[in-house]
C-alpha cells in the first residue's frame, strides 16, 4: 500500500485516477494545509486523519512545513513526535 500526496494543483477531481488505480490514501497540500482523502468501497471521503498512517499529527506536519528553515522544521518535528 502506498499514499498518494499531490503537491502541486491537486483538486478532488483527480480523485478518479487515482481511484483507477485504487490508490488507498491521497492527501492534497492546498493553502498551506493537507487535505486527506480514504478510498471507501469505490469513493473517495475526506477524512481529518490518515488512516495508514493514524499516529501522525498532521497539524504538527502543517506547522512545520510552513516554517522557512528546513534545519528548523526537522527540529521542531523531532521534538513533538518525541514527547
Amino acid at each position: 500500500m502506498y499514499i498518494e500526496v499531490v503537491i502541486t494543483s491537486g483538486c478532488p477531481i483527480k480523485l478518479q485516477k487515482y481511484k483507477l488505480m485504487q490508490v488507498p490514501e491521497v492527501w492534497f497540500w492546498e493553502d498551506s494545509t493537507f487535505e486527506v482523502y480514504c478510498l471507501r468501497e469505490q469513493e473517495y471521503e475526506k477524512v481529518a486523519n490518515s488512516e495508514l498512517l493514524a499516529e501522525l499529527d498532521l497539524s504538527l506536519l502543517n506547522r512545520c512545513l510552513l516554517l522557512s528553515s528546513p534545519l528548523e522544521a526537522i527540529r521542531e518535528f523531532r521534538q513533538n513526535i518525541q514527547q
